[in-house]
């Protein structure tokens, strides 16, 4: 949000949020059709959610949007797709992921691959980037690759100019699809379940112990989630502190970003995360709030 902030304030577009239901996680679509009017171009969600909720009543917001002539714009985690369905099955009109989990290992935060998608020739013609089709050689033995829907005054008018060529994406893209080729459809479905039963079994430990509420929603939940220390156990940052001079770094403070969750924290569990280290953190924790 903080980004988007910066990039659409000094165009002058005004950016709006709509609510989540207290107890369960989920988008409030009531809040959210009721904030769309004739000057709204696009509605925003995603899919796990910030606090990684799988919520199912999101395949409806598309419609919400196309009822009133905005657009739907739908962020996805790529490995999730290994088994929810994609944004572009219920109607998403633009798609956007960040790609490093499937095209480069974590380097003090990046490299990042920004991956985007559209449908309609209308919005495919204002993509960023060069758009590369298939077809074949003059006599049709071959394929071959050619830039297509592209106008050419995308590369001399640069007042109108979409291109936007990053350094060395061409690399990470490659590398995201050697692995999805690797993994093929049932390694990713494999490791999407592997991702949502070491999200249960952390909430499920987690959850165990006195003095925290976890998860604080109801809602499914894959690969994040949040964590509440409840009143009189201090507070999150002083827990987070506690667990570091242990040499454990403790989740996302939220406190501060969603006030109205108290002392919150979010946590995240991926296909790396160990049964022994969610193990040794709940003892630890058991520790420090105990003492």
């Amino acid at each position: 949000m903080s980004v988007l902030k910066n990039y659409t304030a000094p165009s002058g577009i005004e950016v709006e949020t709509f609510g989540y239901e207290a107890e369960s996680g989920n988008a409030d679509l009531a809040d959210l059709e009721s904030r769309i009017d004739g000057n709204t171009a696009a509605a925003y969600c995603e899919n796990p959610s910030f606090f990684g909720i799988l919520d199912e009543h999101l395949v409806d917001v598309p419609s919400v949007c196309h009822r009133k002539g905005a657009l739907a714009i739908v962020g996805f985690d790529p490995i999730s797709l290994g088994g929810i369905k994609a944004p572009g099955e219920y109607g998403a009109d633009i798609v956007i992921a960040e790609g490093q989990t499937i095209s480069t290992e974590v380097n003090y935060g990046g490299p990042s691959l920004g991956i985007i998608g559209c449908r309609g020739e209308n919005l495919i013609r204002q993509m960023p980037g060069r758009l590369i089709g298939m077809t074949t050689t003059v006599d049709g033995s071959q394929p071959a690759f050619s830039m297509v829907l592209q106008t050419r005054e995308q590369h001399i008018r640069r007042e109108r100019a979409t291109s936007n060529i990053c350094t060395n994406e061409a690399l990470l893209a490659i590398g995201a699809a050697v692995y999805m080729s690797l993994m093929g459809p049932k390694g990713l479905r494999q490791l999407f379940e592997t991702i949502l039963t070491k999200t249960q079994y952390a909430m499920h430990e987690l959850g165990s112990v006195s003095g925290l509420w976890a998860p604080r929603f109801t809602s499914p939940h894959y690969q994040d989630f949040v964590v509440n220390v409840n009143p009189g156990k201090g507070s999150a940052k002083a827990l987070q502190k506690r667990l570091l001079s242990k040499g454990m770094q403790f989740g996302k403070n939220l406190s501060g970003f969603f006030p109205e969750l108290g002392e919150s924290l979010l946590i995240a569990v991926t296909e790396l995360t160990s049964q022994e280290s969610i193990d040794r953190l709940r003892i630890e924790i058991e520790a420090v709030l105990g003492s």
